[in-house]
């Protein structure tokens, strides 16, 4: 015999996380089994399962939106039950009102970057902001922020070459930046559109004034783009030749100096 019965809990709520899906735990699903052995005993199987809202309960339900970034459930946003996991084993980031830090920050969106299906997609960036806001609306503050004196974060962006499907691909320590490429000029130009985002995601939530990213790499076949994006990092712009040339031009390091050179 199976019953279920529900535990509607009290606020602060506790803000989980589990396969780069989070929600605020507003309830408990327990579910007991009874069950009867052959020489005339009984044992009890219990399971607590987490029902969750993905939404800010102190906002009018008439100004609720649909949180954007989350989508297996279809349209639900309120109690939802995570019927695949047990209470006990998803992670807790806080409470409402708590203070996240910045490294459990970039832990659970690397997590939710890698939990997509497509993790080189742009959109996952703004999916990722979105998180970040409700984040926000459920009362976490976000602490040890490594920005400096004059409100400017420096990251470094690490890079490693792994492959999505046949394609390469080059796969950043921030935020799970990620292009896919053919050609060191599609990985430049994907690198530097996924970096503008993710600045302009910082700048958004406002917890820095400008961003500064400085990029390494131990793969050969990026260690030139790693100097061109460095480059362009100090420069603040992108090192592009003139479209009259750029068919006949190729990007090359010389001495550890970055360029195209006419190999027409």
């Amino acid at each position: 015999m199976i019953q279920t019965s529900y535990v509607a809990l009290e606020r602060p709520y506790r803000i989980i996380e589990y396969g780069g899906t989070v929600g605020l735990q507003i309830g408990t699903l327990v579910v007991t089994r009874e069950m009867d052995g052959r020489d005339g005993s009984y044992g009890i199987e219990t399971h607590s399962h987490p029902v969750v809202s993905y939404v800010n309960p102190q906002v009018p339900l008439e100004a609720r939106q649909r949180p954007y970034f989350l989508l297996p459930e279809g349209d639900q946003t309120e109690g939802v039950v995570w019927d695949k996991v047990e209470v006990g084993s998803v992670h807790t980031l806080g409470r409402e009102g708590d203070e996240l830090s910045w490294e459990r920050l970039m832990d659970l969106s690397r997590n939710y970057w890698l939990s997509e299906p497509s993790p080189i997609s742009a959109m996952n960036l703004m999916r990722l902001g979105n998180l970040w806001s409700n984040l926000r609306g459920w009362g976490l503050t976000f602490g040890h922020v490594p920005v400096n004196a004059k409100g400017v974060m420096r990251l470094t962006v690490e890079l490693v070459l792994v492959h999505h499907g046949q394609q390469p691909c080059a796969a950043g320590t921030v935020l799970g930046l990620a292009a896919a490429f053919n050609s060191e000029k599609e990985l430049l130009s994907t690198l530097r559109m996924q970096a503008e985002v993710f600045k302009a995601l910082i700048k958004g939530m406002e917890l820095a004034k400008d961003v500064v990213l400085t990029y390494k790499s131990s793969e050969k076949q990026l260690k030139p783009a790693v100097v061109v994006l460095n480059m362009e990092e100090k420069l603040n712009r992108p090192l592009v030749p003139s479209s009259k040339k750029l068919n006949r031009m190729r990007f090359v390091v010389k001495k550890k100096k970055a360029g195209f050179e006419d190999v027409g």
